[in-house]
């Protein structure tokens, strides 16, 4: 078959870089193939609708599509960010990655694609934009296997900072190089910035006395040093309308104050915030906030969040082109899971299995003139989850199969199901969701309560036809009976400071 050459995923939001930059001669360390592999992209866009295209405008990713194939029955296995993740990169389900909630650590044994490509020769690089994405120790995470793993400083960074750092580290890979290159943009993820459109002033004094006036429509990490006398202080956030006050930090030198919170508090929207601090000296204070839109805003934000991730996407395939790199590079394009926009009466995507959080895109980009092209257009009505893409890239790139994969290629025409879940802390109770094309049952572990949705004619799943349903559904209620008996809504312990970096995001 033809030589494959570049495999790409979503991008990283930082505002700082926080690894090196590759350099000519590290990148040069191994020798050049005769006969390099294929170039696997993938990119990955976090909290993307699968409809988000139909509404928005992104020229760049309706190019990529004319190029590629689109998959229009694509789903997550959880509606959270690692355990998405983690799915994707594993091709495992939960009951055997045990990869359940934000803030885990990811057993060493657990095959991950990064790793693997490594061992085929390639060079292996990522970029990522979200907290929830940072390794709680450094390969106890998703960047296990990479060569490179350029997480971001902040919890949340725009796309444009995580071209600023990706774009770089692509330029600096030299010709022959086979390359597995992971981007992961957050741009549609909460906060939901305005882009200019709304301005919405937030007052920041320290003790009556009036720092700093700023604009709070696109999120801020204000920062300010002062002097103060010993003894307590009162740091206040006011503004004309709710605001969130996502973290405040203060510290005096290496050490960091305690915050105590008199008026409101981390993740509460409201018009006016007051912190206390005790201190004498020199003080960094830095405060992350942003506006609360009213329901009616939310839908036009994340869609100029959408269209913000897009042009960041086009620079990235550019750059690609620039490079010599894209007409031969094999490209996946997918997002971790939805964003529900008032659907069940629900704003986020970790509160219950509906589509709207469910449902991904999902674009891959043969090599110009790959063999297999008219076969992977055939596949692309077929029910596509998270698990089936890696063994869909291997089979393509004809590379070896990661170990008790439980995904099989979209090549593979036999019949598959969905099987998705989501648990506390982040969710409010365990939930449990088995679907194909037609149906979706889901079940709530606490109520114990089962509800079942005919998705063809019923696609925004608002009538509940479980009992009136057919003992046909029988085996599907007792797995997903057996899975919660074998989960049982156990919290995942977590440290102090993941604990502080997923509330901060809004978990």
């Amino acid at each position: 078959m033809c030589v494959l050459r570049s495999v790409l995923l979503s991008a990283c939001v930082a505002a700082v870089a926080c690894s090196p930059p590759l350099d000519d001669a590290d990148a040069g360390s191994q020798p050049a193939l005769d006969d390099p592999p294929t170039d696997v992209v993938f990119v990955v866009v976090d909290t993307l609708r699968a409809d988000a295209s139909s509404w928005s405008h992104t020229p760049h990713l309706d190019a990529l599509a004319s190029e590629g194939v689109t998959f229009s029955n694509a789903f997550s296995h959880a509606p959270l960010t690692l355990p998405a993740h983690a799915a994707l990169f594993s091709s495992r389900l939960a009951t055997s990655s045990r990869v359940t909630n934000n803030g885990q650590t990811i057993g060493t044994t657990l095959p991950l694609l990064a790793e693997h490509m490594g061992r085929q020769g390639y060079r292996t690089l990522a970029a990522t934009s979200l907290a929830t994405m940072w390794p709680i120790r450094a390969g106890r995470g998703l960047d296990r296997g990479f060569d490179d793993y350029d997480r971001c400083e902040r919890e949340v960074a725009p796309a444009t900072d995580v071209n600023a750092r990706l774009l770089r580290r692509l330029r600096a890979v030299p010709d022959g190089r086979a390359l597995f290159f992971f981007a992961h943009y957050s741009d549609p993820h909460q906060p939901y910035n305005a882009h200019g459109t709304r301005n919405v002033p937030a007052r920041i004094e320290l003790d009556g006395e009036p720092l700093a006036t700023i604009d709070v429509a696109d999120m801020q990490w204000w920062e300010h040093t002062v002097t103060v006398s010993a003894g307590e202080h009162e740091l206040t956030v006011d503004a004309d309308k709710s605001v969130y006050v996502r973290r405040v930090r203060a510290t005096a030198g290496r050490d960091r104050l305690e915050i105590q919170f008199e008026d409101g508090a981390r993740n509460e929207a409201r018009r006016s915030h007051r912190v206390r601090f005790t201190a004498e000296g020199t003080v960094d204070l830095s405060v992350w906030l942003h506006d609360a839109p009213e329901p009616e805003e939310i839908r036009r934000r994340y869609q100029l969040e959408v269209e913000a991730a897009d042009r960041a996407i086009g620079e990235l395939l550019t750059t690609l082109r620039n490079t010599g790199r894209y007409a031969e590079s094999l490209i996946v394009f997918t997002s971790d899971h939805g964003e529900g926009l008032g659907e069940h009466g629900s704003v986020g995507h970790a509160r219950h299995l509906y589509d709207e959080v469910l449902a991904v895109p999902l674009i891959i980009k043969l090599p110009a003139g790959h063999p297999r092209a008219a076969e992977l257009q055939s596949a692309a009505g077929r029910l596509a989850r998270h698990i089936d893409v890696v063994p869909t890239v291997l089979e393509l790139l004809e590379l070896p199969p990661l170990d008790d994969a439980d995904g099989a290629s979209l090549l593979d025409p036999s019949g598959r199901v969905l099987t998705a879940e989501v648990h506390p802390p982040e969710a409010p109770t365990s939930l449990f969701a088995i679907r194909d094309l037609e149906h979706k049952l889901i079940y709530d572990s606490e109520s114990e309560r089962f509800e079942l949705y005919d998705v063809v004619t019923d696609p925004g799943e608002l009538d509940d036809v479980f009992q009136a349903s057919s003992p046909r559904f029988d085996t599907w209620r007792r797995r997903l009976l057996l899975r919660a008996e074998t989960e049982r809504e156990a919290a995942v312990p977590l440290d102090p400071e993941t604990a502080r970096r997923l509330e901060a995001l809004g978990y």
